[in-house]
């Protein structure tokens, strides 16, 4: 795990790391019941963005954990059953939905990268206790070509450390001294939010589903 992070916690970063429940050990069974559970929510998340891209997108524009966001969450997933089979549990545990939500809907809107505009932002993406939100947003769109790369790489791969470590400048710039914790798998989340956000992908969604 020490080396999943090492991207975020070289020279000095002003950007903390710190490893999600799920990934805390780096034990045999345990380490295949967390991929499991990162694998479940891939293909979960992605069956809820191409069934339901307008409501999974009304998801990514409320404030992260609100009472609204998870009212969305359960209605969009009473509206995709197909994705989830009836009495079949499917394990996600520690893992973040919004986040893994969000990077299906960054690639399945936008097939290469491009310009991040600068939408106008949420208020809730102003308060301290979103502060990952703000560096990440920032670091999106002052480098959305090296954003859109990490995007593209496969979790827990090398590609995925390289493209992390060629955005970690960018990421230190706009944490401006702040103290902001995430591990690698929910910077992909962070990341593809804050591209979707700034590409209008929120807007673009709109009549579609």
């Amino acid at each position: 795990m020490k080396a999943a992070l090492a991207f975020i916690l070289a020279a000095g970063c002003a950007l903390g790391a710190v490893a999600p429940a799920h990934a805390q050990s780096d034990g045999g069974a345990e380490a295949r019941k967390n991929r499991d559970a990162e694998r479940n929510a891939i293909e979960l998340m992605g069956c809820l963005a191409r069934s339901e891209k307008r409501q999974a997108a009304a998801v990514i524009g409320l404030e992260p954990g609100s009472e609204a966001e998870g009212k969305a969450f359960m209605g969009l997933f009473d509206s995709a059953r197909m994705c989830v089979p009836r009495g079949k549990k499917v394990n996600t545990q520690g893992v973040n939905l919004r986040g893994v939500l969000a990077e299906a809907l960054y690639v399945r809107t936008f097939r290469d990268a491009g310009p991040a505009s600068g939408a106008a932002q949420p208020d809730w993406l102003k308060q301290p206790t979103h502060a990952a939100y703000a560096v990440v947003q920032c670091a999106a769109e002052k480098d959305p070509v090296a954003a859109d790369r990490l995007l593209r790489t496969q979790w827990h791969s090398p590609e995925e450390v390289a493209a992390a470590d060629a955005l970690l400048p960018t990421l230190q710039t706009c944490a401006n001294g702040r103290q902001v914790n995430f591990d690698r798998v929910t910077l992909h989340g962070l990341i593809a939010e804050a591209l979707f956000r700034a590409r209008g992908g929120l807007s673009a969604s709109e009549g579609n589903s």
